[in-house]
């Protein structure tokens, strides 16, 4: 039975996003030489925002589920502490060896890997990646574990669904895209959250929920908003 890293890596290659090293060194705009090129015009706009956010002072941060590691790379190349944590080991294996030459510290694993028990970060970063979660609840307390006083949770390019409906809907979709793409397995392991669910955790947590506004405002990619959402303490 394959493991859900391994159905996801299986998915991404199917859809032509296992990218080669010279395009993941340059992403986000080496992605305009993607079959995603519009997703990473997006991608590079979030990218800008959240750099433009974190100008004030460097933080130490967790990018959990970094793929290939480009986001992670970005932020460290802006002078911030990075890890970079994925369940992927051929993800993680390419983002190592491409920024090898950045301090990047890199951890296979999920949130609740041992290898994170004592760490504490001023920001933890969800890119893409918060839809992998399938209790936000559970994952907001374990990161509030490992913030700091004043840290908080950044969320970019992750969408809100407004209802139930909807969220079913989109979930229905997605079953039946990865289908599509020989991948039907994977359709159980991609979750669709809902704008109040969001917010519940965030209080469950006992955490702030800032709704995006200014630089952390919503992008809007093909018909789906992708907004930057900040939890804090």
């Amino acid at each position: 039975m394959s493991t859900v890293a391994e159905l996801y890596h299986a998915a991404r290659g199917a859809e032509g996003r296992v990218l080669g090293d010279a395009i993941v060194a340059n992403l986000p705009s080496s992605g305009a030489r993607t079959p995603h090129a519009d997703e990473w015009r997006v991608r590079g706009r979030s990218l800008e925002r959240v750099l433009h956010a974190l100008t004030d002072a460097p933080r130490r941060v967790l990018e959990v589920g970094c793929g290939n590691g480009w986001f992670s790379a970005r932020l460290a190349e802006a002078g911030h502490t990075v890890t970079g944590l994925d369940t992927g080991a051929a993800e993680l294996a390419q983002a190592a060896r491409v920024f090898a030459h950045l301090p990047i510290t890199w951890v296979l694993g999920d949130p609740w890997s041992a290898a994170l028990a004592e760490k504490r970060y001023d920001l933890i970063l969800f890119a893409a990646s918060l839809q992998y979660f399938p209790d936000l609840r559970t994952l907001f307390a374990r990161c509030r574990e490992m913030l700091t006083s004043g840290g908080g949770i950044l969320i970019v390019d992750s969408s809100f669904y407004p209802n139930d409906e909807a969220a079913h809907a989109a979930r229905a979709r997605s079953v039946a895209y990865y289908a599509s793409i020989g991948g039907a397995e994977m359709g159980a392991y991609y979750h669709h959250h809902t704008r109040q669910a969001l917010m519940e955790a965030a209080a469950d947590a006992a955490m702030d929920f800032k709704p995006p506004r200014g630089i952390l405002a919503g992008l809007i990619a093909g018909r789906h908003p992708f907004p930057i959402v900040h939890i804090r303490f």
